[in-house]
């Protein structure tokens, strides 16, 4: 494994111009030093992550930035190094319009401690979506179904943001038939992304289920008949 990369060694690399490839579909070698010694990334993976990702050489301090916030938050190296894996465009997000909001948002509503790594590693789509019309909208809704922001902090973990339109729609079509709110909360807190899916699909899947039900009130008529 790569020893560590001091943040000095890696800004007097910038000046080496003899570390500059023109060959653009090859990783930069200043990239794959900076994720080695900013991320703990393993070699490999750092050179992966690199080919999708170009880090402007000029400018570390984003980057850097980036992994300073997510520490300070609890992230350690095992969770930053698999969310650059997943997602490495997140070295490029700006902290004070981006990151810190959000964070400040799911911190006030529960997500603490080891829960905000889980979340934001397990789900890195919570941040490319928009604070103000997607989260808050998408996570006032499970507090109003589930009750409490414990719960909804729970469900959220698992749930897809970018899915979050379908959910009330069908949330409101399943009060309509007459399923009661306490069956709805235990289907999100089991199933989420069931409540998600597209509400068309909903809508048949409920006509489907009703058909049933018909049919075997039918059949229970005419064999106890």
């Amino acid at each position: 494994m790569a020893s560590n990369v001091p943040m000095r060694n890696l800004l007097s690399l910038v000046q080496n111009r003899s570390l500059k490839t023109s060959n653009t579909s090859s990783p930069s070698p200043l990239t794959v030093q900076y994720l080695l010694s900013s991320s703990v990334l393993h070699f490999e993976s750092a050179h992966s992550v690199s080919q999708k990702l170009q880090i402007d050489e000029g400018d570390l301090q984003n980057p850097h930035y980036v992994i300073g916030f997510l520490k300070a938050h609890d992230f350690k190296d095992a969770h930053i190094a698999k969310l650059i894996h997943k997602w490495p465009a997140v070295l490029h997000c700006k902290v004070e319009h981006n990151l810190k909001p959000k964070f400040e948002y799911f911190i006030e509503n529960g997500f603490v401690g080891e829960i905000l790594p889980e979340l934001i590693v397990s789900n890195p789509d919570v941040l490319r979506r928009a604070l103000d019309s997607r989260i808050i909208p998408c996570f006032e809704l499970l507090k109003s179904v589930l009750g409490c922001s414990e719960k909804a902090a729970s469900a959220f973990k698992r749930c897809s943001v970018s899915m979050m339109s379908a959910m009330e729609p069908n949330i409101d079509l399943l009060i309509k038939e007459g399923v009661p709110v306490d069956r709805i909360a235990k289907l999100i807190m089991l199933q989420p992304r069931t409540i998600q899916q597209k509400h068309q699909r909903m809508v048949y899947a409920v006509k489907a289920l009703k058909g049933f039900g018909n049919r075997f009130k039918d059949y229970r008529f005419y064999t106890c008949s």
